[in-house]
């Protein structure tokens, strides 16, 4: 799959795709005799999983740090387990966090329909 099919899939720019290829994040990323990028099913699934922990709220510090670990193997296993607890973690927050805003707009939606009718 070409770099302009990968971006719009995952929506993302092509810069972020080489970006993220240049500081490690995306690896094995295959190229043609004409220097085009190539992306096959591992490099899909890696997208998925970085798109999936950028998207909340996960550092590009912390990825590499995770990623680095994976590459290390077994013995890392507890340190990438903490690194997934702790983003479990900073979710269940905004979860928390979203569920409060979302309250207080309904609240406030209400107050607004018992003022002026729906």
């Amino acid at each position: 799959m070409r770099i302009t099919e990968v971006a719009k899939r995952f929506s993302i720019t092509t810069q972020t795709l080489r970006y993220w290829e240049r500081i490690g994040l995306l690896t094995n990323v295959k190229k043609d005799a004409s220097g085009y990028r190539n992306y096959d099913d591992d490099n899909l699934e890696q997208l998925k999983f970085v798109t999936c922990m950028r998207n909340n709220g996960m550092s590009i510090a912390a990825l590499q740090n995770y990623l680095a670990l994976f590459k290390q193997g077994p013995a890392t296993l507890g340190k990438r387990k903490k690194i997934i607890r702790d983003q479990i973690y900073n979710i269940d927050h905004q979860i928390d966090s979203l569920n409060e805003a979302k309250q207080m707009l309904s609240y406030k939606l209400e107050h607004y329909d018992e003022l002026f009718g729906k």
